[in-house]
């Protein structure tokens, strides 16, 4: 009890001698900023300027600065230190960001839309010194070439790369037959959705073409315990086959 007292009695005796000598203790405290080079007590006239922290800036409207009164009391702090606000974090094609704050020491983060990858860091951090890093980017799904099937050919009627949602579509040869499915689809997993198609078979005859050729351009004889011969018609116009 007796050191609570005396706390006390020292803390009064401080202010009456700041009083008696004109000059002011403490000044008040500012959150989120400080005064400029503070002192234990100040004389009166004492003209006293506060700065934010990093990140925060000055309400518009109050004053940075107090004044030592001959009262020996500051004049009143209305100064007001807010985070800054780092506005809009930069647009990403093919994707979006998701934030519910832009001032000081919040964060976005990106996405990228269905069958893009993101290149870069997915998020920004807004700082004393405006948004963290740069805007990251959402690059399409690639896809490998589509796998080549024997007396068949693969071909695209988008274009010529291979990208997320490319189809590609097989056919068989004069002759082959297909089986299975005749297309195969370039997934967001950067894969193709099924193995492809086979060409099965070759015709037993040939026939010449109006331009000259023969359909198919090739036979194929398979083992058999039988003798068999290889049928043709021919018209004059073609070579003749062997």
């Amino acid at each position: 009890m007796e050191n609570v007292s005396e706390r006390l009695l020292f803390a009064l005796m401080a202010v009456w001698v700041a009083r008696v000598t004109g000059e002011c203790g403490k000044p008040p405290i500012l959150e989120n900023g400080s005064p400029n080079n503070p002192q234990t007590t100040s004389p009166v006239g004492t003209r006293l300027a506060y700065s934010c922290f990093p990140g925060y800036i000055f309400q518009e409207g109050g004053s940075r600065y107090i004044t030592c009164r001959e009262n020996s009391t500051w004049s009143p702090l209305r100064a007001v230190c807010e985070p800054i606000n780092c506005g809009n974090p930069g647009e990403i094609l093919n994707g979006y960001y998701n934030v519910s704050d832009t001032t000081f020491g919040n964060k976005v983060i990106f996405y990228c839309e269905k069958g893009f990858n993101l290149v870069g860091k997915e998020n920004r951090i807004c700082t004393a010194n405006g948004w963290s890093g740069q805007v990251p980017t959402c690059e399409i799904v690639q896809c490998p070439e589509p796998p080549r099937i024997s007396n068949g050919t693969v071909s695209s009627s988008d274009s010529d790369s291979w990208t997320f949602g490319s189809i590609a579509r097989y056919s068989c040869l004069d002759g082959y037959s297909l089986i299975g499915d005749k297309t195969i689809t370039c997934t967001m997993a950067g894969e193709w959705d099924k193995d492809p198609p086979r060409c099965q078979g070759g015709s037993k005859r040939i026939t010449c073409r109006k331009d000259g050729t023969w359909s198919p351009l090739r036979a194929v004889c398979e083992p058999s315990n039988l003798v068999t011969t290889l049928a043709t018609t021919h018209t004059g116009g073609c070579e003749r086959h062997i």
